[in-house]
């Protein structure tokens, strides 16, 4: 059997058995309870997560438009479509664009090899670099963390470190350096999601978070961010070095990419006050949407125009409508009163979570439910799990038993820290 017939005859068996799923939920009972209406709801939602899951589709944008209309059965399209009404999918869209055209520059790879020579240019030089970029650009969300792992890459296979220790070190410091950052630095691609989802189950929740606000709440894991770093690096850690005089190395790179373009120079000044404007957010008041929508526009206003038509094209526009889709079935989750279903976990527990949580008397603020689902979900052993996690396991750099240690012992760690974290919650005021 070919490996195409193997793939067609898996194709076919996902179909089958999301078919199945599908004629069981429609041909479930109704009465006072489980009504006509919540049964539609329940079977589209399940479906449709289905289709992202088993990844029926190249693009979420075709289970996205499924879903919203589809739901146009028992709602208006008002209020179906009305997650654009909020911050979360324009931020995104802006994002996207802003990452699209810095990666068009050598940018990021400068700032990458800069920090890490003022690290040292050493193995553990190397990873804290990474790890410093990803906690920079985490401001951004997760989005920039394929091009760090690229770079990343490129720095391994440069060194020819591949399937060695170092690269497993490397690699996950480039990834969890990003990744983790979002513990404490507000990410928008993220926050504005989870408290817009949020703050449609309960009033007491709201729409957003400043950058503030959530370091304030998430400053304890500081401490865990650092000890992360570490652990990682010890467990990784060559015996003999990297061989090679790696601060030579990166210098030797960077002097290759030659000055600043003007390209280079008009993005940062934009990027740079981008993020002068979000971190004072909690003192001018207004929202951190115009701070992404102001940068946007600038990459490609006259007399600027560093972004270009063929930027636009590399932005993935599904992804926002499917964050649309997302809010769509909290707004339902919360009409509907229907308190679980199986669903995403972001859009099955967030939402009836967040009701139970800011009912009881010792919650004060939805922050550290929001933190012990990151923490939940965030935690993976296989690379499947997430599209960042895929590809750091598909530059082929690091064998499988290094990437369950790396992973495995970031979960037991961020486990184990929650528990520190409800200590400072109880502090602090965000618990009782």
């Amino acid at each position: 059997m070919t490996s195409t017939t193997k793939k067609l005859n898996a194709y076919a068996i996902k179909w089958i058995c999301l078919l199945v799923v599908a004629v069981v939920l429609f041909c479930l009972p109704t009465n006072v309870t489980f009504t006509q209406d919540i049964k539609i709801f329940v079977a589209l939602t399940v479906c449709c997560i289905g289709m992202f899951a088993l990844q029926l589709f190249d693009s979420p944008l075709i289970p996205s438009l499924i879903l919203m209309f589809g739901y146009t059965s028992i709602s208006d399209l008002g209020t179906i479509m009305g997650g654009w009404s909020k911050d979360a999918p324009w931020i995104v869209m802006c994002v996207f664009v802003i990452v699209a055209v810095m990666n068009k520059t050598p940018l990021l790879r400068r700032v990458a090899y800069r920090i890490v020579l003022l690290t040292g240019g050493s193995y553990v030089g190397i990873c804290v670099g990474f790890y410093l970029v990803g906690l920079v650009l985490s401001l951004m969300g997760d989005s920039p963390c394929i091009a760090i792992i690229t770079v990343a890459f490129g720095v391994v296979t440069s060194l020819k470190l591949e399937n060695k220790k170092a690269a497993a070190g490397i690699m996950l410091c480039s990834f969890h350096g990003i990744m983790e950052g979002g513990m404490f630095v507000f990410s928008p691609t993220v926050g504005t999601f989870l408290y817009g989802t949020a703050s449609s189950a309960s009033e007491l929740v709201p729409a957003t978070s400043s950058y503030f606000e959530w370091f304030r709440n998430g400053a304890i894991y500081v401490p865990y961010y650092i000890l992360l770093l570490v652990i990682t690096i010890l467990i990784f850690r060559p015996k003999d070095g990297l061989g090679v005089n790696g601060k030579a190395y990166f210098k030797e790179e960077l002097e290759k990419l030659g000055p600043m373009s003007k390209d280079e120079i008009k993005i940062g000044v934009i990027v740079l006050v981008m993020f002068a404007y979000l971190l004072t957010n909690f003192w001018h008041g207004y929202s951190m949407l115009y701070g992404f929508v102001a940068a946007a526009v600038l990459l490609f206003a006259p007399g600027i125009q560093v972004g270009n038509k063929d930027d636009i094209k590399q932005v993935n526009f599904a992804f926002p409508i499917f964050i649309v889709a997302c809010l769509a079935i909290a707004v339902f989750c919360f009409l509907l009163n229907f308190v679980m279903t199986p669903m995403a976990v972001f859009s099955s527990l967030l939402v009836p979570l967040t009701i139970v949580t800011m009912s009881l008397p010792n919650f004060h603020d939805v922050f550290p439910l929001l933190n012990a689902i990151l923490i939940g979900v965030g935690n993976l052993l296989l690379p499947h799990a997430t599209t960042n996690s895929l590809i750091l396991y598909s530059f082929g750099v690091m064998p499988m038993k290094d990437f369950l240690k790396g992973f495995g012992v970031k979960a037991v760690l961020s486990f184990a820290w929650l528990f520190v974290a409800v200590l400072y919650w109880k502090a602090i005021g965000l618990l009782g």
